[in-house]
Order: structure tokens, then C-alpha cells, then sequence
């Protein structure tokens, strides 16, 4: 269970109150359902912009570090990114190589995701032929790595398209679930932020997959919701969304690139 943030903004200035949200969230999450606490297993964030990348990870709870908050918002430049606060899976490996934003590079662009939700990993790295240490990766490690897949093996095809083919495979096979604390087999999702920085351009996709989640409890901490204020828009976890409409942010559409029911699953991809 993580917390994603996804953001346009014509000034870095203007991150301050969703990264201070952010950083709030890591401490405590009011919505997290049956167990509180926050997001204290790490976080980090890629930045596009004017021609650079920032992009900074680290095993620390948000809420010590907020300098790099500071930084990112005494840029004062236009910038897209994406950024993520960790709440680790029971067994999932801890520490700075498990954090997120993942990046990848393939020919000419970056590849940066973020994921919200959990997968059988075991299965998963059957489908990949993965033969590494399960317990040194994360479930969101060879996701991306299914992701990485996709795009090599489909060069030039509509990313929005690579991205519901990977879906579509880890939905078809039943692989979006978690065992929970009881030790059973619950749905779970897919929820990510995915980032491509190209040369002299960044596109950011927002995968939303938590609609079909049963529970109200759980179906409202997994919702996407997105916000804009003055020159940023922004797509965020539900918390840090309704934090910010007590500021000036006011609900808002991005633009839907995809809608189309996989299984069960309501899958939504729209474009920042």
C-alpha cells in the first residue's frame, strides 16, 4: 500500500502544498484501511525538466527529509513528474533498491514507474522466466520488468497501447492479487504512474485499476483522483487529493486515453 503523485506544473513553486501532503501521508494515512499508520518504507521522485532529469530515491520515510521538498520546489522551473511514498507488502524486501520510481532506459527515452497495489509475484516471475531470488525483489520490480518487455519488443507501436497490452496479460492471468493478513487470495491493483522522457519531451500516463475492489474501505484508499490549482494539474491517491481540496485545488478531468473493462477490471489510462 504506497500513496502516487503525478503532476504538471508550470512552476515547481506550486508543488509545495501536494509534496507537503505527501510528505504528511508518510507519517500517518487516515485512510489506510484496518491498520493505521503511514508510508514510512521509503520514497522517491523523477522530475523532467528543461532538458534534465531529477530524480532521487531514498530508503527514508518522506517526513525526514523534507529539504529535498525545499529543493525541488526552489527550482522555480516548469516540470513533470511523478513521485511515490512506500508502504511495503508483508515480505516484500525493504531498503533504497526497492523504493520507486523504477527507471529503465530503452534506445533514446526513460522509462520511470510507480505502482500502487500488489501482484503474485511468484507467478509472475514463471510468466517472465525470472530466476533470480524472489525475496530480494519486489512484485513491482518484475512488473516493470514485464513493462521494459513490451516496449522492446513493440519499438514504434502507441505507447498507450503497450502499456493495456501488459495489463491485459497480468489481469487475463489473475495475477493482480495479494495474500492478505489472514493468508488469503484478495483482488488488489494496478494503480501506476508511468513517465517517458524522450530528448526534449516527457509524457506522463496515469493506469488506473481499482474500481472493481469490493471492500468500500479499501476501493476508496486505492482511488486516483486528480486536481488542479492555478498552473499545475496533478493525479493523486485519494488521501493526498482530499487533503488538497481543503486548499485551493478544485477537481478536474485529465484527458482519457483509454476505458475499457479487461475481466472485471475497470482500467482507465489518461495522459497528464
Amino acid at each position: 500500500m504506497c500513496r502516487l503523485l503525478g503532476f504538471k506544473a508550470k512552476s515547481t513553486k506550486l508543488l509545495e502544498k501536494p509534496l507537503y501532503y505527501m510528505l504528511r501521508a508518510s507519517r500517518y494515512d487516515p485512510l489506510i484501511p484496518g491498520s493505521p499508520g503511514g508510508h514510512e518504507h521509503g520514497w522517491g521522485i523523477a522530475l523532467y525538466t528543461d532538458n534534465s532529469v531529477f530524480y532521487y530515491r531514498s530508503s527514508n520515510p518522506l517526513y525526514i527529509e523534507p529539504k529535498i521538498i525545499d529543493l525541488i520546489t526552489s527550482m522555480g522551473v516548469e516540470g513533470y513528474g511523478i513521485a511515490h511514498i512506500r508502504r511495503a507488502g508483508s515480505n516484500e524486501p525493504l531498503g533504497l533498491t526497492h523504493t520507486h520510481p523504477y527507471m529503465a532506459q530503452i534506445n533514446d527515452t526513460l522509462v520511470f514507474l510507480a505502482h500502487n497495489g500488489g501482484l503474485l509475484k511468484n507467478n509472475l516471475a514463471k510468466i517472465l522466466g525470472y530466476k533470480g531470488d524472489l525475496d530480494k525483489v519486489t512484485d513491482t520490480f518484475l512488473y516493470f520488468k514485464l513493462l521494459i518487455k513490451y516496449i522492446n519488443n513493440r519499438i514504434g507501436e502507441d505507447l498507450t497501447d503497450i502499456v493495456l497490452g501488459v495489463v491485459e496479460e497480468l489481469v487475463t492471468k489473475g495475477l493482480v492479487k495479494v495474500r492478505n493478513a489472514k493468508g488469503r487470495i484478495v483482488d488488489s491493483t494496478l494503480n501506476s504512474l508511468i513517465m517517458f522522457v524522450s530528448n526534449n519531451s516527457a509524457r506522463i500516463l496515469v493506469l488506473e485499476d481499482w474500481e472493481h475492489i469490493e471492500d468500500s474501505k479499501r476501493r476508496e484508499y486505492y482511488a486516483i483522483k486528480y486536481s488542479k490549482y492555478s498552473d499545475i494539474v496533478l493525479a493523486a491517491s485519494n488521501t493526498i487529493y482530499k487533503w488538497l481540496l481543503m486548499e485551493k485545488f478544485k477537481p478536474w478531468k485529465p484527458r482519457l486515453l483509454v476505458e475499457r473493462y479487461v475481466d472485471n477490471h475497470k482500467i482507465k489510462i489518461s495522459e497528464l
